[in-house]
C-alpha cells in the first residue's frame, strides 16, 4: 500500500528550470467519532473528507481531499477512520479543520475545527499520528434552541470555547480533540486500519512526529 504511493521523483523543476523543494510524504489517520446526545441519531456514511491546512507562518491555505479507498466506518461507535498520505513541501503547517460532506449530517459542507500543527523535514517522510475528534450530535431543532443546548453543554464541561456547526438535521459540537498512535490492545476494526498504516510508516523509516495540538479551548 504505502510502498506503491511513495513519491518516485528525486527532485522537481519549476517552469524556469530552478530546482524546487521536493514534496515529502506525510502520513496519519483521521478518526471522527460522532456521539448522539438524547433525541439525536448517529450519522451514516458516505462521508467525503477534505483537510483544510495552512502553511506557516501566515501562508496560503491548502485543501487536500482524503481518498482512502479502504476507509472504515464503525457502526457501533459511529466513527469514521481514514488513513491519509499527503505530499507536502518541507515546512511548518497547521491543520485548520476538516470539511465533511455527508448527506446524513447536512445538505452543505460541514467545517469542523481541528488545530494540530506539524513539521515536514527536508528529508524522509513523517507520520503525524491518529488525529481523533469527538463530535456531539444534537437532535434536530431551531438555531436558537440548538445554541442554547450548546451553551449548556459548554458550561457543564467547563469549555471556554466550542466548535459549533448548525444544521437543521442536528447541530454538531466538537467536544474534544487529541493526537496519539493506534492502541496496541483492545482494537476496533478502525484501530486496526490505523495500526496497519502506522506499521507501514515505521517500516519505511518515517519520522514519528506526532502533530502538536494547538489549543482551541476544547480540552
Amino acid at each position: 500500500m504505502l510502498r506503491e504511493l511513495v513519491l518516485a521523483a528525486a527532485f522537481m523543476l519549476t517552469a524556469n528550470g530552478v530546482v524546487a523543494e521536493q514534496p515529502r510524504n506525510v502520513l496519519g489517520t483521521l478518526a471522527l467519532a460522532f456521539v448522539p446526545i438524547e433525541g439525536a441519531t448517529a450519522p451514516e456514511p458516505p462521508m467525503d473528507l477534505t483537510l483544510a491546512m495552512r502553511h506557516l507562518p501566515g501562508g496560503q491555505e491548502i485543501r487536500l481531499r482524503l481518498a482512502d479507498s479502504f476507509a472504515v466506518w464503525d457502526n457501533d461507535t459511529a466513527t469514521s477512520y481514514q488513513n491519509f498520505l499527503l505530499a507536502l513541501p518541507p515546512g511548518s503547517y497547521q491543520i485548520l479543520g476538516i470539511e465533511v460532506l455527508a448527506p446524513s449530517l447536512s445538505d452543505k459542507k460541514v467545517l469542523l475545527p481541528l488545530g494540530p500543527s506539524f513539521v515536514v523535514e527536508n528529508t524522509g517522510c513523517v507520520y503525524l499520528g491518529r488525529i481523533r475528534s469527538e463530535i456531539l450530535r444534537l437532535p434536530p431543532a431551531s438555531l436558537a434552541t440548538s445554541t442554547e443546548m450548546a451553551v449548556a453543554i459548554a458550561e457543564s464541561r467547563g469549555l471556554k470555547q466550542l466548535g459549533f456547526f448548525y444544521s437543521v438535521k442536528g447541530a454538531l459540537i466538537v467536544s474534544s480533540i487529541f493526537v496519539d498512535t493506534p492502541p496496541e490492545t483492545g482494537r476496533t476494526r478502525g484501530d486496526e486500519h490505523g495500526a496497519t498504516h502506522y506499521a507501514e510508516a515505521v517500516a519505511q523509516h518515517c519520522t514519528v512526529g506526532l502533530a502538536r495540538f494547538e489549543p482551541l479551548g476544547l480540552e
